[in-house]
């Protein structure tokens, strides 16, 4: 069962408002996680997802559980901005 989840997709519930609530930037986190600030605002704005690796960098750098930040899902508009 452990693989199944691994392979999961996570979709931002509450990124935003923890990074606002800390004073934290999304370039803040977008360079302690090695990706590009553009990629955390498309996360936040619940257009791109993370995996479970990702996401659980994310919530111990911000020291709040993963579900406080993500739940399991795909988003409706994930690949709507891709040809623009």
């Amino acid at each position: 069962m452990s693989g199944s989840l691994a392979h999961r997709r996570y979709i931002a519930t509450h990124l935003g408002d923890v990074l606002e609530s800390q004073g934290r930037k999304q370039r803040w986190l977008a360079e302690r996680v090695g990706v590009s600030g553009a990629y955390i605002s498309l996360v936040i704005a619940g257009e791109r997802t993370v995996d479970r690796e990702m996401g659980e960098r994310i919530a111990e750098l911000l020291d709040v559980p993963l579900f406080l930040l993500f739940s399991l899902g795909t988003p409706n508009t994930m690949h709507s901005r891709a040809n623009q």
